[in-house]
């Protein structure tokens, strides 16, 4: 699905894209940013799991979902809300351009 829109923004001669998903949409606007990241002008994701439920072996690449997965699984139960999110984020930052 991630190649459909980059194809369709090909055949329409898009340079850069403000991309919007919901749910199963917005695991694939993750993956077409994470894919294609210089076309991703700004991106909004909206309710979807954090954790992937798509096997890595269906990707060439990882996933933004799968590297979101990973900076998950070590925070302690305990550990406060913002200073989990201040945790992930600090993980998945180096793999996102702004």
């Amino acid at each position: 699905m991630a190649n459909d829109i980059n194809l369709f923004l090909e055949e329409n001669n898009y340079k850069k894209a403000t991309l919007i998903g919901h749910s199963l949409g917005g695991r694939v606007v993750l993956q077409f940013s994470f894919l294609w990241p210089e076309i991703v002008e700004k991106l909004v994701v909206v309710d979807i799991s954090p954790l992937s439920s798509i096997p890595r072996s269906f990707f060439t690449k990882p996933s933004f979902t799968d590297e979101l997965s990973d900076s998950l699984r070590d925070i302690p139960q305990d550990m406060s809300l913002s200073e989990a999110r201040k945790r992930v984020n600090d993980k998945i930052k180096p793999i996102i351009s702004v």
